[in-house]
């Protein structure tokens, strides 16, 4: 269950003089050593030490991001026949999605509700698996959130400080951290910005974005989106929240 602040008003919200894109101008965050991407079982970056499943790698395309924005995409889970656990693992991933020849649901369509090709895409974007525990591949992930994973999600927040943050899928969106302990803060709701009626129906508390904070000091806009695996996802649909989201002009709390 969540466990939010609620902003009092949308006025509270607008931060005059402020451009809709005005997140670009973010400190980069620290960098760790790149490894080597021949050498299995080593890490991206030095600095997600204790992440079983590691991001994407942080680059200055990255770090540009998609209309001045640094974007985090939030997938849920790992699945694979040996329910591997390597830290490299979501980085090999993501680069045969770049080249895929395959019409997959998630390499696919996310850059189509961006309006972009899958590299410039997948180049532009930061993505995550949130569970820290892989899967058999047609297991089911677990049901609920846990410390590990809670602690992991603030460490890349931390490290990756990113303004926006698109979340797939309902069961991802309700596992994440949504009190203080193994999580920085609770999350801010957004009341400028409510969520798709599918994502209301599921839970009254959820039913606008959120803001998540990160360390030392900024915000990052949460979201999410019907998961694009799924048989209800259509671009069509899914593309108009997207853009409101992006494009919010709402500041971050104070």
């Amino acid at each position: 269950m969540w466990s939010f602040t609620r902003l009092p008003t949308h006025d509270n919200l607008l931060h005059k003089g402020r451009a809709a894109n005005g997140a670009s101008n973010r400190s980069v965050p620290a960098q760790g050593r790149h490894c080597d991407n021949r050498l299995r079982g080593q890490r991206v970056n030095d600095n997600f030490l204790g992440i079983t499943f590691e991001p994407t790698a942080v680059t200055a395309r990255t770090l540009q991001g998609i209309r001045g924005h640094r974007v985090l995409i939030i997938g849920e889970s790992h699945h694979s026949k040996e329910q591997e656990a390597r830290p490299e693992l979501t980085r090999e991933e993501v680069e045969k999605w770049k080249t895929s020849k395959y019409r997959s649901r998630v390499p696919w369509g996310l850059p189509k509700l961006f309006s972009m090709d899958k590299p410039e895409f997948w180049n532009s974007v930061v993505y995550y698996n949130y569970l820290q525990t892989g899967f058999a591949v047609d297991g089911p992930a677990e049901s609920g959130s846990d410390p590990v994973s809670s602690e992991a999600f603030q460490k890349v927040l931390d490290q990756i400080q990113p303004s926006r943050i698109l979340v797939l899928g309902k069961d991802t969106w309700r596992k994440l951290p949504g009190a203080p302990g193994t999580i920085f803060q609770s999350p801010v709701n957004e009341p400028a910005l409510p969520l798709e009626a599918e994502f209301g129906a599921v839970d009254p508390v959820d039913d606008h974005a959120m803001w998540f904070a990160y360390r030392p000091a900024g915000y990052a806009l949460a979201m999410p989106i019907v998961h694009p695996a799924s048989q209800h996802f259509s671009i069509g649909h899914v593309r108009p929240a997207v853009e409101r989201w992006l494009n919010f002009a709402g500041a971050p709390p104070e």
